[in-house]
C-alpha cells in the first residue's frame, strides 16, 4: 500500500530491525528487552527473517543441539493465529525427532561450560559469590536438564512438545516417569528459590549475584541431578 512496493523478505527485515531497535533503545527508564541476534539460524552470519519452511527446514538438517533447547522454550506470542498455528506444528515435528541420546547429553554438557566461562569473567566485585543462573547448581543447570530431557524423550512422550515453561515441563517429565520423584522435588524446589530471588534483585536493579556459601545445600542436589541426568563427571562444584 506504499508509494513504493519491496520484497516481503525486505520488508519484513526492515521491520524486524524497527522492533530491534525499539526494544533496545537507552531510554531514561532503561533498555525495554535485551534480544540476542546470534539466536538465529547460521548466528550471526544469518538473514534476519527467514520463511517457515525454510526455518524448519533448517531445524530439521543443520540446526545444533542448542538451537533446538531453544526451540522447547520457544512460541508464538503475536501476529496472525494461523501461522501461529503452522509454526507451533513445525515447532512440535522438531522437538519430536528421535535423536542418540549419548551425542546429546555430550553437546549439552558442552554448551553449558561454555556459558559458564562466557559469563563468570563479568562478576566484578562480587566475583567471589554464586550467580544463581550461571554457576554450577544454578538456574541454567535445572533449565539445561529439563530442556534435556524433553529433547531426549519427546519421540515417545509427544506432549512434552506442546509446553514451554521450566516449570511445567517438570511437571510433565514426573508425570510421564522421564524424571524420578526426588529429582523433581529438587529441580522445582530450586527453580522456584533461584528465579524468585533472581526477579527481586533484577526490579532492585541488582545482578542476580549472592554470598557464595548461600543456597550451599540446594546447589550439591541440583549438581546431583545434572550429574545423573548428563553423566558428566568434572569437578564444578568448589
Amino acid at each position: 500500500g506504499g508509494r513504493r512496493r519491496v520484497r516481503g523478505r525486505e520488508f519484513y527485515a526492515r521491520l524486524g530491525q524497527r522492533i530491534i531497535h525499539l526494544f533496545t533503545a537507552r531510554t531514561g527508564g532503561g533498555i525495554l528487552y535485551p534480544i540476542d541476534m546470534r539466536l538465529r539460524p547460521e548466528g550471526e552470519s544469518g538473514v534476519l527473517v527467514s520463511g517457515l519452511q525454510g526455518f524448519f527446514e533448517y531445524q530439521k538438517g543443520r540446526a545444533r543441539t542448542w538451537e533446538h533447547q531453544s526451540l522447547v522454550r520457544a512460541r508464538a506470542i503475536a501476529g496472525d493465529p494461523e501461522l501461529a498455528c503452522l509454526f507451533e506444528d513445525g515447532r512440535r515435528e522438531v522437538l519430536c525427532m528421535r535423536r542418540d541420546p549419548a551425542f546429546l547429553r555430550s553437546q549439552v554438557i558442552q554448551m553449558r561450560d561454555s556459558l559458564q566461562r562466557g559469563k563468570r569473567a563479568g562478576y566484578g566485585p562480587a566475583s567471589g559469590g554464586f550467580h544463581l543462573k550461571y554457576d554450577p547448581g544454578g538456574l541454567l543447570d535445572v533449565e539445561f536438564v529439563t530442556q534435556l530431557l524433553v529433547l531426549m524423550h519427546a519421540a515417545d512422550e509427544p506432549g512434552l512438545s506442546r509446553l514451554t515453561g521450566t516449570w511445567s515441563l517438570l511437571r510433565a517429565l514426573a508425570q510421564a516417569g522421564v524424571l524420578e520423584k526426588e529429582s523433581h522435588e529438587i529441580l522445582k524446589d530450586a527453580y522456584l528459590t533461584y528465579a524468585t530471588l533472581s526477579n527481586r534483585l533484577n526490579l532492585e536493579g541488582e545482578p542476580p549475584v549472592v554470598k557464595g556459601d548461600k543456597f550451599r545445600q540446594l546447589r550439591e542436589k541440583v549438581d546431583w541431578v545434572w550429574r545423573s541426568v548428563t553423566g558428566d563427571r568434572s569437578e564444578r562444584l568448589k
